[in-house]
């Protein structure tokens, strides 16, 4: 996302419903740039622009990555990519 994003290309993310693997990745995303984030406002932010789970901010994989997107903000390192 980033790379393209450098280019000034846009982006676009997609699965075959765009609503669970799509999301989930935008998510990260938001999330790898700002840790601080509220998940759960994260993600409403996210279904005023589309359907996307409610409980998307709760997935076992999702919450891992914001787990550590926290922790290696505070330890002060790079965020993983996403």
């Amino acid at each position: 996302i980033e790379g393209h994003r450098a280019k000034k290309h846009l982006v676009y993310v997609h699965c075959k419903a765009g609503h669970g693997r799509s999301a989930a990745v935008v998510f990260c995303w938001l999330f790898s740039r700002n840790p601080e984030a509220n998940p759960a406002e994260l993600a409403d932010s996210m279904r005023r622009k589309r359907k996307v789970r409610k409980s998307l901010h709760l997935q076992p994989n999702v919450a891992a990555f914001r787990r550590e997107c926290l922790r290696e903000s505070r330890a002060g390192k790079n965020v993983p990519s996403s």
